[in-house]
């Protein structure tokens, strides 16, 4: 079962104001923008620009590319570590009975 079709996609104001200054023709000194909130939908009037976005304790850089658009942006940042178990060593020498 799909999303459905009829809900709007979110974006927070932050990126909204950003786009409206580049539509209206203001020159925007830095491309770099931080992002707090991972849950707002990536237009396609972004492409090209670069965010950081916050992991939790740190930010991480996300340089928005065609196949970004449509997509959330906490769908590309990883909060969690992966767990990784550690081999189990062979005993080499092992104690046979005789």
């Amino acid at each position: 079962m799909g999303k459905s079709h009829w809900r709007l996609k979110y974006i927070s104001k932050s990126i909204i104001s950003k786009i409206i200054k580049e539509s209206i023709g203001i020159k925007i000194k830095k491309k770099i923008s931080v992002i707090m909130n991972k849950s707002s939908t990536i237009p396609s009037s972004l492409t090209d620009n670069t965010f950081y976005i916050h992991k939790g304790y740190k930010f991480r850089e996300l340089k928005i590319k065609d196949y970004h658009v449509g997509f959330k942006f906490g769908e590309f940042i990883l909060t969690r570590k992966p767990n990784i178990f550690p081999k189990k060593s062979k005993n080499k020498s092992k104690n046979f009975r005789r």
